[in-house]
């Protein structure tokens, strides 16, 4: 079986489905949509592959890349014909998808632009979630909420990360990065309702005080657990 490392990755896939189905009530519609998703992003790791021109175990990436991509259709299928709309957002993804494979050509993968376009991409999972459970009066507000706290909390952790790691002795960007997190309490405590900013806390205490050199691994867990903190906050702030 063929699957991704980037435990980064996964967070922003998932983290927002889960936000968008916890926020909006959980239905069955949500594990197809969990499924679709999953196997969807599953086809673009072999597919950048593919584009990349990488020989070595090239019939191995044709053969996962159209298993995963049967197996997402035969989730998403069912739900884009119960749930029209979500055509929609499949058609605003297709732009994120070209970048990605455009990036992966150029082997510029891991740039911040990049980074950037995927977390816009991959925080459209929210929207789905939310849209799933309130088809036949769409939550649109709660929509945009689910997607602009996606895309906020990861650029937050991107701009971490990579001062760990791809721009470790970079002091101008680990400036950005702190300027950043300053103003993104800031912005979320004036703008987010349901004193949403609180969640942003634990992440921008991380990212603004000075950080020992960790193997990328743990650098990964550690944003898991922050995400999962995340979610475990903005629900309980939803909800109280």
């Amino acid at each position: 079986m063929m699957l991704p490392r980037e435990h980064g990755a996964w967070a922003m896939l998932i983290m927002p489905l889960i936000l968008g189905s916890l926020l909006s009530g959980f239905t069955v519609g949500h594990a197809l949509l969990f499924l679709g998703t999953v196997s969807l992003y599953l086809s673009i790791y072999p597919l950048t592959r593919i584009v990349k021109g990488e020989r070595k175990n090239g019939d191995l990436y044709y053969r996962w890349f159209f298993i995963y991509l049967v197996f997402s259709i035969f989730f998403v299928v069912p739900l884009v014909w119960t749930h029209p709309w979500l055509m929609t957002l499949g058609i605003v993804l297709l732009p994120v998808v070209a970048v990605n494979i455009v990036n992966a050509k150029r082997n510029n993968e891991r740039s911040l632009l990049n980074d950037f376009v995927a977390i816009i991409g991959m925080s459209i999972g929210g929207v789905a979630g939310v849209y799933i459970n309130s088809a036949h009066e769409p939550n649109f507000q709660l929509m945009l909420y689910v997607w602009l706290l996606s895309v906020i909390y990861f650029m937050t952790s991107t701009f971490h990360v990579k001062t760990l790691i791809r721009e470790k002795g970079n002091t101008k960007f680990k400036f950005i990065s702190r300027m950043y997190h300053a103003v993104i309490i800031i912005f979320t405590a004036l703008t987010l309702p349901y004193h949403w900013f609180l969640a942003f806390i634990p992440a921008i205490i991380k990212g603004l005080l000075p950080s020992k050199p960790q193997r990328p691994l743990v650098i990964g867990l550690v944003e898991l657990a922050h995400a999962m903190i995340f979610v475990i906050l903005i629900v309980y702030l939803y909800y109280r």
